[in-house]
């Protein structure tokens, strides 16, 4: 990769193409996966900060959804976008240096 997006975008566009792909959107893609890769790299470095995985964040933020029901352990699992769940019990439990709600 390069230091300017333009020439990777364009590099892979010529590659594409020549596999026979239609790479008119290939920029405005490009260039969300890489916002969406920064984005994800910064809320690793955040939830470590705070001893945290990403996945513990998606749980904590999948479970913190005002629902008028109990959450099932399908719910849960549509909510992560995960297939299995099944039997799932959860206890959560914020890390020993957060504070306490009272």
């Amino acid at each position: 990769m390069t230091h300017r997006p333009t020439d990777d975008v364009s590099n892979a566009m010529t590659f594409y193409a020549g596999l026979g792909l239609d790479v008119r959107y290939f920029p405005a893609v490009w260039h969300t996966f890489n916002v969406g890769h920064i984005l994800a790299t910064d809320l690793d470095r955040i939830c470590r900060h705070h001893g945290l995985s990403a996945a513990d964040f998606n749980l904590l933020g999948a479970l913190r959804i005002d629902r008028p029901q109990h959450l099932r352990p399908t719910d849960l699992a549509a909510t992560l976008q995960v297939e299995h769940c099944k039997g799932a019990v959860l206890t959560v439990s914020p890390p020993a240096h957060y504070p306490q709600r009272t």
